[in-house]
């Protein structure tokens, strides 16, 4: 299962268990998850932002745009734009 599949169902539980999200993705580890998925760009943790509703990836820059889709704010996941992956919480 990839990384931000099992991030945004320990999240899911996570919603369903308390009424809301983390603060931070360590937050839900031991509850939801044995470890922190890696991304795979960086093999640092996956990144998440509660404000913005949103898992990530660095991409292939390897830098942290904080969730940042493209310069000019449009929804392309291309990694091609040196912006991070991004995966949306819909829920």
């Amino acid at each position: 299962m990839k990384p931000t599949t099992r991030i945004l169902i320990a999240l899911k539980y996570r919603q369903l268990d308390r009424r809301e999200l983390p603060d931070t993705l360590e937050a839900s580890v031991t509850d939801y998850l044995d470890t922190l998925p890696l991304d795979d760009f960086d093999g640092k943790p996956m990144k998440y932002s509660k404000e913005k509703k949103v898992v990530y990836a660095v991409g292939t820059d390897l830098v942290d745009n904080r969730g940042r889709l493209t310069q000019d704010g449009h929804e392309d996941l291309s990694p091609e734009y040196g912006y991070d992956l991004v995966y949306k919480i819909n829920f």
